[in-house]
C-alpha cells in the first residue's frame, strides 16, 4: 500500500507541473500527421475508387480549402471565445469522424461534401492552437514559438506524404483508415489531458476578454501585408504541387505512388531544415527586402521546373521549393503576429489567405492540365506570382513613404 501511495502521489506531482506546451506539441504532430496522411491519399483514392479526373481533383482539394476559409474567418470570433482545449476536442472529433465515413462512400457528390466539412472542422484547430501556444510572447521568446510550432507540424509534413504514397500502393483507403486513427488519438490525448491535469484546467486564456485592454498597445507591423501576399501567390504554386504534380508524376510520367511521396517528402524535408534555421536566427525579422526576394527565387525554380523530367533534377528542385516555401510561410507567420493582441484573428488571416492561393492553384491547375499540359499549369504559377511580386514592390514602397512622412 506505500509504494502505491508513493506512486500516486508522483503521478500527482508530475502531472501537476505539465503545462500546455506539453499538451500542444503532441497534439499538433497528431493532426498534422492525419491531415497529411489524407491530403496524398485522398488524390489517390478519388482517381482510382471514384475514376475522376484531374480537374475534378484539383477541385475537390479546392472545395476541402474553401470550407477551410470559411471556418477562419466566420468562426473565429465564436471560438476566441472559448478555451482552446475543446475547438481542439470539436475539431479532432468530427474530423475523424468524417475521415472515416470517407471510406463507406458511393457518391462523388457525398465525397465533396464529407470532404469540405472536413475542411471546416479542421479550420477550428489551427489558429486557436497557435494563439494558445504564443500567448503573451514577443521577440526571442514568440521566435521560439513559432519555431516549435513550425516543427510540431513540419515533421508530419515530411513522412506523411511518402507514408500516404507506400500505403495507397497496397490499399487506396489505408491512408484515410490511418489518418483518422491519428486524429482519434490527439482527441484521446487532449481529452486526459483536460482531465488529469491542474496546469490545463487552469489554463482558461480566452483571447476575447484580453483583446479590450491591450487594444491600445498593439504594435502590429505594416509589413504583414507584403508578406500575406506573397503567402497567398506562393501557396498557389503549392497548390499545384500537392494535388495536381501528383498526378502528372503518377500518370505522365509514371512514377510510382512513393516515389511521388518521396518528392513531396524532400520538399517538407529541407523546408523543415528551414524553419529550424529561422527559429534561430533573427536577420529575417522586418526586412523588406527578403520579402521580396524570396518570390523572386521561387519564380525562378519554377521556370526550371518547365524544363526537367529526371527524377534527380524534381527531388533538387522540390527541395529548393520546400526551403522558400518554408522562408515565405514563417515571413508571414511573424509579421502578422507580432506585437498582435488578437493573435488567433491573426492566424486565421493567414491560414485564410494560404488556404486561398492552394484554391487557386488546385481548381485552375486542375482545368489546365487536364485541357492542357502541366508545362502551362507551371506557367501559370509564374505569371501569379510575378503579378503579386509587382504588386508587393508597390506596397513595399507606398509602406516605406509613409512611415518617412510620420517619421
Amino acid at each position: 500500500m506505500r509504494f502505491i501511495t508513493r506512486q500516486l502521489k508522483l503521478i500527482r506531482l508530475v502531472s501537476s507541473s505539465i503545462g500546455k506546451t506539453a499538451l500542444i506539441i503532441p497534439t499538433i504532430f497528431l493532426v498534422a500527421m492525419g491531415i497529411n496522411l489524407i491530403s496524398l491519399g485522398i488524390i489517390f483514392y478519388a482517381r482510382e475508387v471514384f475514376q475522376l479526373r484531374p480537374g475534378p481533383i484539383g477541385w475537390l482539394a479546392a472545395v476541402y480549402s474553401l470550407f477551410y476559409i470559411f471556418g477562419c474567418l466566420f468562426v473565429q470570433p465564436v471560438y476566441s471565445r472559448i478555451a482552446p482545449r475543446y475547438t481542439i476536442l470539436v475539431s479532432t472529433l468530427f474530423s475523424g469522424s468524417l475521415v472515416l465515413l470517407l471510406t463507406q462512400l458511393r457518391s462523388v457528390p457525398l465525397l465533396y461534401v464529407f470532404y469540405a466539412l472536413f475542411g471546416f472542422f479542421t479550420s477550428i484547430f489551427w489558429p486557436p492552437i497557435m494563439g494558445w501556444l504564443s500567448y503573451g510572447r514577443e521577440g526571442t521568446r514568440l521566435n521560439r514559438s513559432i519555431l516549435v510550432f513550425n516543427l510540431s507540424w513540419s515533421i508530419p509534413n515530411v513522412i506523411g506524404p511518402l507514408f500516404a504514397g507506400l500505403m495507397s500502393e497496397q490499399d487506396p483507403k489505408a491512408p484515410l483508415y490511418a489518418s483518422s486513427v491519428f486524429l482519434f488519438t490527439a482527441l484521446l490525448l487532449v481529452a486526459v489531458a483536460s482531465i488529469l491535469l491542474p496546469k490545463i484546467q487552469r489554463d482558461r486564456y480566452i483571447e476575447a476578454e484580453t483583446l479590450r485592454e491591450s487594444e491600445a498597445g498593439d504594435k502590429s507591423t505594416l509589413l504583414r501585408f507584403p508578406a500575406w501576399l506573397g503567402l497567398f501567390t506562393a501557396y498557389a504554386a503549392l497548390g499545384v504541387v500537392i494535388n495536381i504534380f501528383p498526378l502528372y508524376a503518377r500518370y505522365s510520367l509514371f512514377f510510382s505512388k512513393s516515389l511521388v511521396g518521396a518528392l513531396l517528402l524532400s520538399r517538407a524535408l529541407f523546408g523543415m531544415f528551414a524553419f529550424v534555421l529561422l527559429g534561430r536566427t533573427s536577420f529575417w525579422h522586418f526586412k523588406a527586402s527578403l520579402i521580396i526576394g524570396s518570390q523572386f527565387c521561387l519564380i525562378l525554380i519554377l521556370i526550371l521546373m518547365l524544363f526537367v523530367r529526371a527524377t534527380i533534377f524534381y527531388a533538387v528542385l522540390f527541395a529548393s521549393l520546400g526551403f522558400i516555401l518554408a522562408l515565405i510561410y514563417s515571413i508571414s507567420i511573424f509579421h502578422g503576429i507580432a506585437g498582435s493582441r488578437n493573435r488567433s484573428q491573426r492566424m486565421a488571416i493567414h491560414e485564410a489567405l494560404l488556404m486561398s492561393g492552394i484554391i487557386i492553384g488546385s481548381s485552375a491547375g486542375g482545368m489546365l492540365y487536364q485541357s492542357s499540359s502541366m508545362s502551362r499549369v507551371f506557367l501559370f504559377c509564374i505569371i501569379l506570382i510575378a503579378a503579386g511580386l509587382l504588386m508587393q514592390i508597390g506596397l513595399t514602397l507606398f509602406l516605406r513613404k509613409r512611415e518617412r512622412q510620420t517619421a
